[in-house]
């Protein structure tokens, strides 16, 4: 659980550094995070069950690395080791894309995935920066 957690917490730590990397203010990365994180946390599963939803959404669903977070964590919390694919898509913590069944393991290897993508994404971005127009604080003493 506690690796999970750090895989989690690692991915989508990547995905702030690179949208803050993307802003040029501290309003404007508040505004971008509360615009992509609402509807990402809404559409994971962990408010409103995945199976529920309107088909036009899952694509969205499916991408949404949050949606394998919630489903893993709930695999994991609810002890459901046991169960079969089959209940485990029923229960909303598998997901079964045309035949294509996504195991909450998998689901783990897809959020490592998302994390190294945005990890080479943000490494990228800082190695391009144009760092000139960073203001600097400068200590001259006491005044």
């Amino acid at each position: 659980m506690l690796g999970l957690m750090a895989l989690v917490g690692l991915t989508f730590s990547s995905m702030g550094l690179y949208l803050a990397a993307l802003s040029k203010e501290s309003t404007a990365f508040q505004l971008l995070v509360t615009i992509i994180a609402m509807p990402l946390t809404f559409l994971s599963g962990a408010y409103i069950p995945t199976i529920v939803m309107p088909r036009i959404l899952l694509p969205v669903v499916f991408l949404n690395p949050l949606t394998y977070a919630t489903s893993a964590f709930r695999y994991v919390a609810l002890h459901m080791e046991g169960m079969s694919s089959a209940a485990l898509v029923k229960a909303g913590v598998a997901f079964n894309i045309h035949g294509f069944v996504i195991m909450p393991a998998l689901g783990a290897v897809l959020i490592l995935a998302i994390g190294v993508v945005f990890i080479i994404l943000c490494v990228n971005q800082f190695t391009n920066a144009d760092l000139s127009q960073v203001k600097t604080f400068r200590h001259h003493g006491p005044h």
